[in-house]
């Protein structure tokens, strides 16, 4: 229920959006990740290569557009919206977290990632 709560900011889902990225030249999108946190991972380890982020995850001269579709088909939900929580948290006006279809308490419920919250509560 809090992650819930958590994604109770991002807007509802729309049939277009007007998104504003800060004055860079490079901008990462990502999308689908359905619970793969090695998938993101894989991403900010290349973009660490190319220099777009340093080891305290600050962005270098680019921005992020993560674009749904977070925590439903695997074990590592949670972790994701973690990580992408870390991310924005350093990086506010470079990252940019828009809500899917997948982010919902129906499809959460059926495929298992509200189970995996209550698990990994204290």
């Amino acid at each position: 229920a809090c992650v819930l709560d958590l994604c109770a900011h991002l807007p509802k889902q729309q049939t277009g959006l007007l998104l504003h990225v800060c004055n860079t030249e490079k901008v990462v999108c990502v999308g689908d990740i359905h619970s793969n946190i090695h998938a993101i991972l894989d991403v900010l380890n290349d973009m660490k290569s190319n220099k777009l982020i340093d080891e305290n995850m600050y962005l270098i001269d680019c921005s992020m557009i993560f674009m749904g579709d977070y925590a439903d088909r695997g074990p590592y939900g949670l972790l994701v919206f973690a990580l992408l929580a870390c991310l924005h948290s350093k990086n506010p006006s470079n990252v940019s977290i828009i809500r899917g279809n997948h982010e919902g308490e129906k499809l959460w419920t059926r495929c298992g990632f509200a189970k995996e919250f209550t698990h990994m509560q204290p």
